[in-house]
């Protein structure tokens, strides 16, 4: 399944405000923000400006009627593989109910990871660095363990939509590289272009090219067609193949494109 591959512009992100976060009786908001900028130095990657994006997102969540005590962030050390999936799973998919609405959002390395069950047609997985996540591939020492792949976060928010039925709405914000295979400028980008995958795999896969996003990840329906699944909008800061960059907000900050252009939006938008 491909869950990431979508790009989504400011207009469109505008747009969309209205159905997104219009009140429902007796809902509540839900958020899990996660920010990892500053990377261990050994694991090869730099640090970035996620820790910025979070403190983008927080007023304006509010202003939308996301209160503080269900809103949970992980930052840097604390967004483990291990801690990120524990907090979808104890902050949002356990304590949602029927009708609620449901925020994800992660800031941080993107990385391109070899497909591990031969459902991807260009022969990769997207996926998520978290903080204890190293670079690079080293064959029978690291290959890619503590990526979180697409897969994974896709089954667990189709078990998030599936508690939220279709009176409920999950929005999944990535602000991240999915890999890329140059850069431009000296801007900051969000990823790399090392694939974490053997060299021979990826000299067979790199002439295969980039798969689309499944439409199993956005169906309103189980696979076997019986229960409803929530509404479902995901935006994100590049296509599988592209590098995310960082912009300069109002007061000059480093800061996710995404992260930046989401918030302005909501910014314009009223609960109405």
């Amino acid at each position: 399944m491909k869950f990431f591959g979508q790009i989504r512009s400011a207009r469109i992100v505008i747009a969309g405000l209205c159905l997104a976060f219009v009140p429902k009786a007796h809902a509540t908001k839900r958020a899990l923000l996660v920010a990892v900028g500053s990377y261990p130095v050994e694991s090869g990657w730099k640090s970035i400006n996620s820790e910025n994006d979070v403190n983008l997102l927080i007023g304006v969540l509010e202003r939308q009627g996301f209160a503080a005590a269900n809103v949970a962030i992980l930052r840097h050390e604390a967004a483990t593989r291990k801690a990120i999936l524990s907090a979808i799973q104890t902050k949002l998919l356990e304590p949602c109910a029927a009708g609620d609405e449901v925020y994800f959002q992660f800031s941080g390395h993107g990385q391109l990871i070899a497909d591990n069950n031969d459902d991807e047609i260009d022969g990769f997985d997207e996926a998520l660095v978290p903080y204890d996540s190293p670079m690079k591939y080293q064959p029978g020492v690291y290959e890619g363990q503590n990526l979180i792949r697409d897969e994974e976060l896709g089954d667990l928010f189709n078990q998030i939509r599936r508690k939220l039925g279709p009176a409920g709405q999950l929005i999944v914000v990535i602000d991240a590289c999915h890999s890329g295979t140059g850069t431009r400028g000296n801007s900051v980008t969000r990823g790399t272009d090392v694939i974490m995958a053997d060299s021979s795999w990826i000299a067979g896969h790199r002439s295969r090219g980039t798969n689309n996003l499944s439409n199993e990840s956005f169906a309103t329906k189980d696979r076997d067609g019986a229960a409803p699944l929530a509404p479902y909008i995901a935006f994100f800061g590049a296509a599988p193949n592209q590098l995310n960059y960082e912009t300069t907000d109002d007061q000059g900050r480093n800061v996710g494109s995404l992260s930046y252009a989401w918030s302005k939006a909501l910014n314009q938008a009223t609960p109405q």
